[in-house]
């Protein structure tokens, strides 16, 4: 079980401009969950992620990597992911299917993705972003800070994380970029469940403020060269957040 959201931000002062930046963690401890509309698309979604969920609602936790999905994969069910595993159930709680070992099937396919596998990528994705940047306060997270990146006419900042062993996410080293506001800029990693090669510069925009947390409402997802530069003429995926609120 991954342990719970604790109010330390004590890691690193770029978690720490970014937390605030965000909105502050003692307002999102108060909170239990996060509901979101969200739409998304691009080059993967035309493979592996079958063009499905365009348009979708869930319901994250903010103490765990939980996430539930309405109306998934269809009208009359909802799809939950829970850390490594993932089951769809009826309206009524009936489970349907079910699969403890999600990432490691999800790697298997390598051409074409179940329900299950969709709802496991989804659900880690669409978890960490939501939670973002306060999840990388919880325990088991190594900080430290690397070389900045030039963007036009701007320095962002750059925060190396090492994931703890049984976190679900794209890869266990990822990288945080912040603007001079503490805003999460861009976001690299591999995506382990799609390939080892399959490295990835995610750009985050429009930020907004909903009820005292700023969100980005705006992500687009390119390959990355190996200098670090992404390969914007194709969009990996996209995608927009369309309504955000704690509960």
């Amino acid at each position: 079980m991954t342990s719970p959201i604790t109010g330390d931000t004590s890691g690193h002062p770029l978690l720490d401009s970014a937390v605030e930046a965000a909105g502050g963690l003692s307002k999102w401890e108060r909170a239990r969950e996060v509901r979101a509309q969200v739409s998304s698309g691009g080059l993967a979604f035309n493979s592996r992620l079958r063009g499905a969920m365009r348009h979708f609602q869930l319901v994250a936790s903010v103490r765990q990597p939980r996430a539930v999905f309405s109306s998934f994969p269809r009208k009359g069910y909802r799809g939950v992911f829970d850390s490594g595993q993932v089951h769809i159930e009826s309206e009524d709680g009936h489970v349907v299917a079910s699969r403890s070992n999600a990432r490691e099937v999800a790697t298997q396919h390598r051409f074409r993705w179940d329900d299950l596998d969709l709802l496991y990528f989804k659900g880690y994705a669409l978890w960490s972003y939501l939670n973002e940047p306060f999840y990388l306060t919880m325990p088991g997270f190594q900080l430290s800070e690397g070389r900045p990146w030039s963007e036009g006419d701007e320095t962002w900042h750059r925060l190396d994380v090492i994931f703890p062993p049984d976190f679900p996410a794209h890869s266990r080293l990822q990288s945080f970029f912040f603007d001079d506001q503490g805003r999460v800029r861009r976001h690299d990693y591999t995506g382990e469940v799609f390939g080892p090669a399959r490295t990835a510069a995610q750009y985050l925009n429009n930020h907004r403020d909903f009820g005292g947390i700023r969100a980005a409402t705006r992500r687009r997802v390119y390959p990355r060269r190996t200098d670090g530069a992404p390969l914007r003429l194709l969009t990996l995926v996209w995608i927009n957040l369309e309504d955000f609120e704690l509960a």
